[in-house]
């Protein structure tokens, strides 16, 4: 069941996502707020389950505690609809008809490349990206595009902080690709994802792939 959040803690929590594992002292540099204020947001937070705290203990020194979002917490910012949503995709799985089962399938992948793509308008991959994530930002995904290793060529890295399809993913990893076969088409370039919340990771990755490389060099030229 989700918890109902006021914003300023959807906010912290989300600010915490992106960061990762952060000690109190980081927490405070970042939002700029005082350590009793962070401690009391935490403390809350901890009752409803959204965060953990974790003891680090490092060669030397003394062990010491950061504090991260909870596999509930992270089910807190991806979820959207989440329970219909599950409820659709187990009813499509069990449509027993092959055929009308990829035709559905399709339709809702091209509706959701459709959707997204109203927004995407720009010529060049790169900036294409980046639109598909101020699209995705809007409709409540924990997303951002960040430039790949520094490279001006290259196109972004597309990064989900949390699976928006956390309860399907982790029974049916087919949604995974749905959504970078989504992705690419809008995008209009090959991608692959490098790194997944369903396989253990702690972000979804969307890089581009060897040709997107190349048709990011060719935009460029």
């Amino acid at each position: 069941m989700l918890q109902s959040l006021h914003s300023g803690d959807q906010e912290f929590l989300s600010s915490l996502l992106r960061s990762g594992p952060s000690g109190i002292s980081d927490l405070c540099s970042r939002l700029n707020v005082t350590a009793t204020a962070v401690r009391q947001r935490l403390q809350r937070l901890q009752a409803l389950g959204l965060v953990e705290r974790v003891t680090v203990r490092a060669d030397r020194g003394r062990p010491h505690h950061v504090y991260d979002v909870s596999a509930a917490g992270r089910g807190q910012l991806s979820q959207s609809y989440a329970d219909l949503a599950t409820l659709l995709w187990d009813e499509l799985q069990n449509i027993e008809e092959e055929p009308v089962r990829t035709r559905v399938l399709g339709r809702i992948r091209q509706a959701m490349v459709d959707q997204l793509g109203r927004r995407v308008t720009a010529e060049a991959p790169a900036e294409r990206m980046r639109e598909l994530a101020t699209a995705l930002a809007e409709r409540g995904h924990q997303v951002e595009a960040e430039s790949s290793r520094g490279a001006v060529w290259e196109l972004p890295v597309l990064r989900e902080h949390a699976c928006p399809y956390h309860e399907i993913a982790s029974r049916d990893s087919s949604i995974c690709e749905l959504e970078q076969a989504v992705f690419a088409e809008v995008i209009g370039s090959p991608l692959e994802l490098t790194h997944c919340c369903q396989r253990g990771d702690r972000v979804c990755e969307f890089e581009p792939s060897a040709a997107g490389r190349e048709s990011g060099a060719t935009a460029l030229q």
